[in-house]
């Protein structure tokens, strides 16, 4: 067994192998399917079995996360769940453990030690999607309405953390450091020259009197944190999938400025009408 310097057993490589090539057999699942679709993230895999999902996520130690450790995966795993019911509460239906029998066996929910933790959701349809929803034609201003009313209501009903606006910045400020020295590690091979661009405008606009700051100390909500269009589904009503659930700072956020860059997003994909 491997421990990492506080004494945590880290998940091996080859359990981990075993189990990504356990979930792609549909008969692993207790849903009747004949395939198992496959979909790979930076962070984690998709697996969709009939109605349902399935996320499994990696054994990655990057700067600000570590999942090499069971204790970590299962925490992360049940915050994914807590945190996503808030905005899509038809969607995630709980946590599944991957047992390991004596003789070896792999199962969802069997017998023998728990080796990792998969979080289980109801699988929504690809058309639902709001990129699909641009790409076909059919996003009406309706649609985007609707989702503005259940952003407004979830805003509404979080509870303000406090933080005063210099607070706020301050924090823009850190985060922007953080993403320099990451980009600058040797295993990106990014030339130095458009990170000093990027980040020399990055605080420019953070020093801007046209970027927004509301002083109110009861602006900063625990939000979504990565209110991408990829991540709202029509379905028909909006369910708002994939919040951050590994670092509750990065959803410490103004609603303007989330709402901010969901209709970038949208801009960007050729939808500039959302935020009119």
């Amino acid at each position: 067994m491997i421990l990492d310097p506080s004494g945590e057993p880290v998940h091996p490589q080859s359990l981990l192998d075993r189990e990504v090539e356990f979930l792609q057999e549909p008969s692993a699942y207790p849903e009747a399917a004949d395939t198992v679709q496959v979909i790979e993230t930076h962070m984690a895999w998709v697996f969709l079995v009939g109605p349902s999902a399935y996320k499994l996520k990696k054994c990655i130690d990057r700067p600000g996360m570590d999942f090499t450790t069971p204790t970590a995966r299962r925490r992360d795993a049940w915050a994914e769940v807590r945190l996503n019911r808030r905005l899509a509460p038809t969607v995630y239906r709980g946590v599944q453990t991957i047992n390991r029998s004596e003789d070896g066996m792999l199962s969802i929910n069997g017998p023998g030690e728990v080796v990792d933790w998969l979080v289980h959701m109801r699988r929504l349809p690809e058309e639902a999607a709001v990129p699909k929803r641009l790409e076909a034609g059919t996003l009406s201003a309706q649609d985007v309405r609707a989702i503005a009313r259940r952003l407004a209501r979830f805003y509404d009903a979080a509870s303000p953390v406090g933080m005063t606006a210099s607070t706020y910045v301050r924090r823009f400020r850190e985060r922007f450091r953080f993403n320099e020295e990451v980009l600058r590690t040797p295993v990106f091979e990014v030339p130095d020259a458009p990170i000093s661009s990027a980040f020399d405008a990055l605080t420019a606009a953070l020093a801007s009197p046209h970027f927004p700051v509301r002083e109110r100390a009861t602006a900063v909500v625990d939000g979504h944190g990565d209110l991408r269009p990829e991540h709202i589904y029509l379905a028909p009503y909006p369910l708002i999938i994939d919040c951050i659930a590994f670092d509750r700072d990065l959803r410490l956020i103004d609603p303007i400025h989330e709402l901010a860059f969901f209709t970038m997003e949208c801009d960007r994909d050729g939808a500039a009408w959302v935020h009119e």
